[in-house]
């Protein structure tokens, strides 16, 4: 199965520059003395748009949309994650993961400040666990739950082998 977000980031875009170029609007009339652009620039002033577009940019930029890309149909899993809007200055969270499907020992989804998380624990040489998180806040509903699916179901094939290769030490 492969679930990518790419075709969902431009919505995000159109409504950050939408809500940009408005706040920018906004923000000319209301540096214009009183009555600059008649009644109208005067009901806008008064009704603080720009602050209230101010704040629904602002809201958009923390609210972080990830993009998001899962494919496990070879014999590896790829997930890869990277924050949309100025992913690489702030709010920096890039995840790559190309992980082979015998080295993931469990799945769940965690809500953290009601953002779903992906959380995959991985066996490693060095570590027994290693847990790894994901961000899943442009995936529906479905789409994430058949993604925890797959990966619980590769999960518990992994804990039937759990015994698989170890010594036994007397």
């Amino acid at each position: 199965m492969i679930v990518d977000t790419k075709k969902r980031e431009t919505k995000y875009y159109v409504i950050l520059a939408l809500l940009a170029l408005a706040t920018y609007i906004f923000y000319h009339i209301q540096s214009k003395p009183p009555y600059y652009y008649g009644l109208v620039g005067t009901e806008i002033a008064s009704y603080h748009l720009f602050e209230v577009f101010l704040g629904l940019t602002i809201l958009l930029l923390l609210y972080r949309p990830t993009h998001f890309y899962y494919n496990d149909e070879d014999q590896v899993i790829i997930i890869r994650s990277r924050r949309i809007f100025l992913g690489n200055f702030l709010f920096k969270r890039n995840v790559n993961l190309d992980l082979p499907k015998r080295k993931i020992r469990r799945a769940r989804l965690h809500r953290k400040f009601l953002r779903p998380y992906l959380s995959i624990t991985i066996n490693s040489k060095r570590s027994l666990k290693r847990s790894r998180s994901v961000d899943l806040i442009l995936l529906t509903r479905t789409e994430r739950k058949a993604v925890l699916r797959g990966l619980q179901s590769i999960a518990t094939h992994q804990n039937a082998d759990e015994e698989y290769g170890r010594t036994v030490s007397k």
